[in-house]
């Protein structure tokens, strides 16, 4: 159950549990990439890496709304010296956990 609540300019909101925290923001931030996309045509977009993401990024892949051929992507973080592909990488957290799940829809 989601408490919601403004303080001065800020909407404050509050879930029981991590997944409804992180459906939650993924809805927000499915309507806001929608918006963008369908005002400007796409939308560039600064993917974090943290644990923390996962169940937003989970929300992010059941929804329906977003053209992710119309989103572009960028990593904020990367280990300095590793390689892309070795498994402790942003680069493949993203892409086994996120990626290659949107992949499967548009060509990548």
């Amino acid at each position: 159950m989601m408490q919601q609540w403004k303080q001065d300019m800020l909407t404050i909101k509050k879930f029981d549990t991590r997944a409804e925290m992180g459906m939650g923001a993924a809805v927000d931030a499915e309507k806001v990439i929608s918006q963008i996309i369908s005002e400007k045509g796409e939308i560039n977009m600064i993917f974090a890496a943290a644990p923390s993401q996962n169940e937003m990024l989970e929300g992010l892949l059941s929804g329906d709304k977003i053209d992710w051929s119309k989103v572009n992507a960028l990593h904020m973080d990367e280990y300095v010296g590793i390689a892309e592909n070795h498994p402790e990488s942003y680069h493949s957290f993203m892409w086994n956990n996120f990626f290659n799940h949107i992949c499967k829809e548009i060509s990548c």
